[in-house]
């Protein structure tokens, strides 16, 4: 039992967990902290833009998680000679984004059409322009920490940057602050991160690797970049992110102030839950990419869908018993519209969590059914545009999509599970 218990707690996935789930703990804490003193320093008005401004900061990044993933998946494959890869493809990166980077100075006399065309302030626009520049350069770094497992440097740099950020809101809160004070912060905490990635990138990952790609790996990069593997990642990512945002993005377009607040709160709780799970949808990923742990990758599933269960039903159970006192001592009275909708922020958090779960593991194994999820966001759009402007309405468009999305996932895995299971010798069926 000892024995068996002390190779559980050895185990890669076990540890990895654990750091980034405590990690990731602490972290959202902060940022929940931050939104809680955000909302009741701004009002349901300022929060509201907050909250979109965000939501175009997920869809922006979206192209970073498909960096990621692919970065993860090809230093899986390559196993023990991940380090060498890794800083290859960082070196190969770089010389594309200085031979294309400039090219990004030519959005910035559109920043004024594109904070009237999404009913943002210049402030907000021109925080995003700045904030996906430093984002996506600090985003080969993160991808090639996470493909190394150097779990310990990403619990660093997630708290790190978030301390920033809780700052900001604590500055709001007591009033010597404003979005301007929010959007500066964010900023400086993301460079921070950026400079700290750049020297332990440079000076600890072993020097003896700091040549130029061969030709060979050029090559092998441009083909894959060209792959249709590529692209479906592409729209899959992308797809993932604005499952979660559209609906944001469509009440700050078409509702008054106000309600964008109301339901920036309400889809705040919502993501709560997929907050508290992302280590292990990280790790899923991370995981199941690698050749050496890919058969474990049905448990390491079940591990984050079981987890997701019991966090989702605690999370249910308190919106609905305890929601009422939790909106009204947090964020005032100016927030009680959205009590009666609490615990469904819950059951939609619990259905994109599943969602996320499941793209996760699915897009480590290659798999075709993760084309399901850009299939559905014309559907989205369409039901959204339909409902744009009422709180219920989009809430309700939110959760149905999911729950159908999550249904498809669940019984495909199911499926093929069974199928497997099946197919094994007759002594192994019972070990399965």
């Amino acid at each position: 039992m000892s024995r068996r218990l002390n190779r559980l707690i050895r185990n890669p996935f076990i540890q990895g967990g654990v750091l980034l789930t405590g990690a990731n703990f602490i972290s959202n804490f902060l940022n929940y902290l931050f939104h809680l003193f955000v909302g009741r320093g701004l009002g349901p008005a300022g929060y509201g833009e907050l909250a979109t401004v965000f939501a175009y900061v997920f869809v922006l990044s979206a192209p970073l998680g498909v960096i990621n993933t692919m970065i993860i998946r090809k230093l899986g494959e390559a196993g023990f000679n991940r380090q060498s890869l890794a800083i290859a493809l960082f070196d190969w990166f770089l010389q594309r984004f200085e031979k294309w980077g400039l090219w990004l100075i030519f959005i910035i006399p559109f920043i004024p059409w594109m904070a009237h065309l999404l009913n943002l302030s210049l402030s907000s626009i021109t925080f995003l322009f700045f904030f996906a520049l430093l984002t996506f350069s600090s985003a080969i770094y993160l991808a090639i920490f996470n493909g190394l497992k150097l779990f310990l440097l990403i619990a660093f740099l997630i708290i790190a940057t978030t301390l920033f950020k809780f700052l900001a809101g604590l500055l709001v809160l007591v009033g010597w602050g404003s979005l301007l004070t929010i959007y500066i912060l964010i900023l400086v905490g993301s460079l921070f991160g950026l400079v700290f990635s750049w020297w332990f990138f440079k000076y600890k990952i072993n020097p003896v690797y700091l040549a130029s790609p061969s030709s060979a790996i050029n090559k092998r990069l441009i083909q894959i970049l060209k792959s249709p593997l590529l692209i479906q990642t592409s729209l899959v990512v992308l797809s993932l992110s604005l499952l979660s945002n559209l609906d944001v993005m469509f009440i700050k377009k078409f509702a008054t102030p106000d309600i964008a607040g109301f339901y920036g709160v309400w889809s705040l709780w919502a993501k709560i839950i997929l907050y508290a799970l992302a280590p292990l949808s990280g790790l899923t990923l991370i995981f199941t990419s690698s050749a050496e742990h890919a058969h474990n990758k049905n448990r390491f599933l079940f591990i984050s869908l079981l987890s997701l269960v019991g966090i989702g039903l605690i999370a249910f159970l308190t919106y609905y018993h305890l929601g009422s006192s939790l909106i009204l001592v947090i964020y005032g009275s100016k927030f009680a519209p959205i009590v009666p909708f609490l615990h469904l922020a819950a059951v939609f958090g619990f259905l994109y969590t599943t969602i996320h779960i499941f793209t996760n593991f699915y897009l480590a194994q290659k798999s075709k059914i993760t084309l399901i999820l850009p299939a559905f966001i014309p559907l989205q759009i369409v039901f959204l545009y339909l409902n744009r402007s009422s709180f219920a309405s989009i809430m309700w468009v939110e959760i149905i999509l999911s729950f159908i999305l999550a249904t498809i996932y669940l019984v495909y895995w199911l499926l093929n599970f069974k199928s497997k299971v099946s197919n094994l010798p007759a002594g192994r069926q019972v070990k399965s």
